[in-house]
């Protein structure tokens, strides 16, 4: 699994969206489901699952900011927070045939 995170801001707060193993585990600890179950679940427009990756993948100072700050977010921010959400899914499981970039993360791992 390669880290990725996506910058953004949250009610004026710099913050990331970081699809990584830890964010994965976090999902599948809170719905009690597998993480691409829990993708799937979001991309069908439920709400839940939305909350649960947001939860788990936004990150404050390289921590997840949790469901409950999820879910005191109003409708258009979190609807703001939809494409990156889908960017840093798309750069952690690229299409087959596309590189991921290896490199990067070795440096970030030394």
């Amino acid at each position: 699994m390669i880290r990725n995170s996506v910058p953004v801001t949250v009610k004026g707060e710099h913050l990331e969206i970081v699809v990584n193993v830890g964010a994965m585990i976090a999902v599948e600890k809170t719905a009690r489901k597998g993480f691409m179950k829990v993708l799937a679940e979001m991309e069908s427009g439920d709400l839940l699952p939305v909350s649960i990756l947001l939860g788990a993948c936004l990150k404050k100072n390289g921590k997840p900011v949790g469901v409950d700050f999820v879910e005191s977010l109003y409708f258009d921010e979190m609807e703001e927070l939809l494409n990156p959400l889908m960017e840093a899914i798309s750069l952690a499981f690229p299409p087959a045939g596309k590189e991921k970039n290896v490199e990067a993360v070795q440096k970030t791992m030394k």
